[in-house]
């Protein structure tokens, strides 16, 4: 019974020239996402009683056929059924604000992006953190229960970017009548970088469900204080409060929000010097490039542990992006 997935886009924009070479664009965003493919445990049951007999569990089942009484009669082996479903829904809101600059010898560019993106699945098989999203919501019959942030979801993204050409060197602004020796010398460098600063993307505790009664593969567990309280400081050691999360009772789902918190974000910057060299009447040039990813060596922090009763329970492990990276590198042009 496919449907066919559909996004509605809507976008409002006003750009202003500032100055003669300087434009400010501000731009509001907006979409809607309807009939989005997702997955269902089509045969999840509801409910759970811990005094069911086997055939009461039995009729519990929507397709209660799709499985195997033992020979006694006294146990229930129901099949774990995923089917493809288009009740996937999403919107997305965003404040998109961009400065552009152009001159001779710079070109800059500085972006921010303030947005909210929705959803009741961000992807077929799971995103982001979502380690079992492969197997569809929490609760297959309420939806409601998984609408939250998008996995994905960034609520904050700040980019720069610049190119300037130093400008020394023959026909540069600067020592502009060298000789050819000085000039290979002061002339001909390049400056460029990228910096990128963004918050994390969100995720939930998951917990245990029980005897696998509930057949929730994304079990959240029980929010039973604030992961955040006054005066308690994140670290790797402890990126939220583990005493604010417990482990549901038997066939019951938890109540944490799904998405209810954020990884750390990322602070990094990409930086790179060029240096070109033309010979033969500037026929050929050769740029010589030195480069550095990360340039500032910030640890890049990735998502902590999210199982309840895990030993890392609460704790970061391991970066999203390596540390700092140089390369060096010859580039012929002609």
């Amino acid at each position: 019974d496919s449907k066919n997935p559909y996004i509605q886009e809507w976008s409002l924009g006003v750009q202003r020239e500032l100055t003669k070479n300087t434009v400010l664009d501000v731009t509001y965003l907006g979409n809607l996402g309807t009939h989005l493919e997702t997955r269902l445990a089509a045969n999840q049951p509801y409910g759970y009683s811990a005094t069911d007999t086997p055939e009461q569990r039995a009729q519990r089942y929507p397709f209660y056929n799709f499985g195997t009484y033992g020979l006694n009669g006294t146990s229930f082996s129901p099949a774990y059924v995923l089917s493809g479903d288009f009740v996937g829904t999403s919107n997305y809101n965003a404040l998109e604000a961009s400065l552009k600059h152009r001159a001779k010898d710079v070109a800059l560019l500085v972006s921010f992006t303030w947005g909210s993106s929705m959803d009741n699945t961000s992807a077929v098989g799971g995103a982001g953190v979502e380690s079992h999203g492969w197997g569809g919501p929490m609760d297959a019959h309420n939806l409601h229960l998984d609408h939250s942030k998008s996995s994905f979801d960034v609520n904050k993204r700040l980019v720069a970017s610049f190119v300037y050409d130093v400008p020394i060197g023959r026909g540069k602004r600067y020592a502009s009548g060298v000789n050819r020796a000085t000039e290979a010398v002061i002339g001909g460098w390049q400056v460029n970088g990228i910096y990128a600063a963004q918050g994390g993307i969100p995720f939930n505790t998951n917990a245990n469900d029980n005897g696998f009664v509930l057949e929730a593969y994304n079990q959240r567990s029980n929010r039973i204080g604030n992961p955040n309280p006054s005066g308690f400081k994140k670290s790797i050691n402890s990126w939220f409060d583990t005493s604010a999360f417990a482990q549901p009772a038997t066939g019951v789902f938890g109540t944490e929000k799904r998405n209810d918190m954020r990884t750390a974000g990322l602070n990094n910057l990409d930086f790179s010097l060029f240096k070109n060299i033309g010979v033969a009447e500037n026929r050929m040039t050769f740029q010589f490039r030195a480069e550095a990813f990360n340039a500032l060596n910030h640890p890049q922090l990735g998502a902590p542990g999210n199982q309840v009763g895990a030993g890392n329970f609460g704790v970061i492990s391991f970066t999203q992006i390596p540390g700092r990276i140089i390369q060096l590198g010859l580039k012929v042009k002609f």
